[in-house]
């Protein structure tokens, strides 16, 4: 049954496929090698995001701290999360397969042969960033993610246009997001904590970055 998250995202796609029939560059991240991307991940953390048992990798470590806050009530175990340029998806397919209650949706521009696995409970839908965070969703988000992308915004490639989206995304998380999971620089984490809020570490994240679940401290 389509709930008010699915009918946001599907409007949200026909917006991005609109706007990019219109001629309009909405790609981020233009050096990225959507062939490569599993290939990257393993020279960072020393396995891949499809062997979701391994300790180490960004799966394992998503979805075990998410079974401690449902463990300990802070999670529904029916919980909405979305990633945000989520790539290839497998993170979130884990996230999915491990809490078979949970809604899990993702939003990339980009096509992945790996988004036919994705498990039932986990949807991808083509929307661009930008459109994201310029609509309001119809209600809070328990979990966001942006994994990698967010600790690398000197290399997005932003136009004139979209120069202070850094700022738009960190807002929009503040705003419509309960929880949010990041691959955050240290200078991120600093940034965050100054504002006040909770920073927990979930692990390395990729190069000297961390893995880290974040919100503002007035949220509960």
């Amino acid at each position: 049954m389509t709930n008010k998250i699915d009918s946001w995202l599907r409007s949200l796609e026909r917006t991005t496929a609109q706007t990019l029939r219109d001629g309009q560059v909405k790609t981020l991240w233009p050096r990225t090698l959507l062939d490569s991307i599993q290939t990257q991940v393993n020279k960072e953390y020393g396995t891949t995001d499809l062997k979701w048992a391994d300790p180490r990798s960004r799966p394992y470590k998503v979805a075990t701290f998410l079974q401690g806050m449902v463990a300990k009530k802070l999670l529904r175990p029916d919980f909405t999360i979305l990633d945000l340029c989520c790539g290839d998806a497998m993170v979130l397919n884990h996230v999915a397969r491990k809490f078979p209650e949970c809604k899990a949706y993702g939003t990339d521009i980009a096509k992945f042969d790996y988004h036919k696995l994705l498990v039932e409970n986990a949807t991808v839908y083509g929307v661009a960033l930008q459109d994201v965070i310029s609509f309001e969703p119809p209600a809070r988000i328990d979990v966001v993610m942006m994994l990698n992308t967010f600790r690398q915004w000197e290399h997005a490639g932003l136009t004139k246009e979209d120069a202070e989206l850094p700022e738009w995304v960190e807002e929009w998380l503040r705003l419509y997001a309960h929880r949010s999971i990041l691959t955050a620089t240290h200078r991120q984490i600093s940034s965050f904590r100054n504002k006040k809020w909770t920073v927990t570490e979930i692990g390395p994240g990729e190069g000297n970055s961390r893995l880290i679940c974040t919100w503002p401290r007035e949220e509960v």
